[in-house]
This record gives C-alpha cells, sequence and structure tokens, in this order.
C-alpha cells in the first residue's frame, strides 16, 4: 500500500469546506440582491408618494340633476366630498406610508392601495395598518357652484 502525499480529511480528522473565494462570491452575491431589493422599496414609495399641491384647487360646479348619496370627487392628492349642500376636503395621503388613496369600487370608502388601509368619507380609519385618520383640508365655496380646497 501506499502512503498518501498529502493529508485528507480521513487522516487529519477535518473536512473540508468552501473556500474564501465560494464564501466571498455568496457574500457579495447576497449584498448586492439585497441592495437591489431595498432600492426598489425606496424608489417605489417614493414613486407612490408626491406632496400635497402648494395651491389651491379648484373643482367645478356639478352638471345635471343632485346625486342621492355622497360624491367623491378626486385631484391628485385632495378629495372633495360632497353630500347634499355639505362638502368637506381631505389630503388624500394615506396617513400609514403616505401613497395616494382613491375611492373604493362603491364610492362609500377611501382606499389605500398600497398597504389595503380603508377611510370612512370622513376621513376616519376603517381598517389599517393606517392609525390616524386623513388630514381634513380648508375648504370654501368659489362663488360660482364650485369649490375651492385650500391645502394645509
Amino acid at each position: 500500500m501506499r502512503e498518501p502525499s498529502s493529508p485528507t480529511p480521513a487522516t487529519t480528522g477535518t473536512v473540508a469546506g468552501p473556500s474564501r473565494r465560494e464564501v466571498g462570491g455568496l457574500l457579495g452575491r447576497a449584498l448586492g440582491a439585497a441592495g437591489l431589493l431595498l432600492a426598489g422599496l425606496a424608489s417605489w414609495r417614493f414613486a407612490a408618494w408626491s406632496p400635497p399641491p402648494p395651491e389651491p384647487v379648484s373643482f367645478p360646479p356639478l352638471e345635471g340633476p343632485p346625486r342621492r348619496g355622497p360624491l367623491v370627487r378626486q385631484q391628485g392628492r385632495v378629495l372633495l366630498v360632497q353630500h347634499g349642500e355639505r362638502a368637506w376636503a381631505l389630503s388624500a395621503a394615506c396617513s400609514h406610508l403616505g401613497c395616494t388613496v382613491a375611492p373604493g369600487p362603491d364610492g362609500r370608502t377611501l382606499d389605500c392601495p398600497c398597504h389595503g388601509s380603508r377611510y370612512a368619507l370622513d376621513g376616519g380609519v376603517l381598517h389599517g395598518p393606517a392609525d390616524e385618520p386623513l388630514t381634513e383640508l380648508a375648504v370654501e365655496p368659489d362663488g360660482a357652484g364650485g369649490f375651492v380646497v385650500r391645502p394645509g
């Protein structure tokens, strides 16, 4: 029988693991993937969020016969809710992470497409993860049957 010329796992009692090069390659790929994931999440978050408009937003008068029930009108990040002779305005920025909410399919809620928060038409939270109501905005009649919302 021949003697082995170099130690083997059987003769040294150790098992060879991955090389430094292999560990470095795995670590580099893992860090790269994590970086891409974080960059993607950050860009999505900021793409979904935009600041409220600095200027007043005008809503023209409604045409046609009066509606029964509430009506939600939206211009960007401003919501105007009209019900009978009453009108109020809300920021459309979700209080959870700032995504833009929109009227739900039935027109009786305001829904956030990002994480599923749902608000009542008065801005109160119906379903989280949001735990704060939508911000109320100042609204006033424009004198011609429409409304002007002044973002705050």
